[in-house]
């Protein structure tokens, strides 16, 4: 399970007091994100914001 420190001693107590586990492994994980940004992409007269994945009311309001 993935849980936010703060969360987890109550996180642990629940999983051993609920379930037949004799133990919980814990480890510490980081993530590296790269910095995104928005831009603009031209559709016949519309535009639409554009970052990896457009939203979809964004290409359906320039689609109409």
């Amino acid at each position: 399970m993935l849980t936010a420190p703060k969360h987890e001693r109550r996180l642990r107590d629940l999983v051993l007091a609920e379930t037949g586990s004799l133990g919980v492994r814990r480890v510490t994980a980081t993530c590296t994100t790269l910095p995104r940004g928005l831009t603009d992409i031209r559709s016949g007269s519309s535009t639409v914001p554009h970052s990896a994945k457009p939203e979809h009311d964004d290409v359906v309001a320039a689609a109409t």
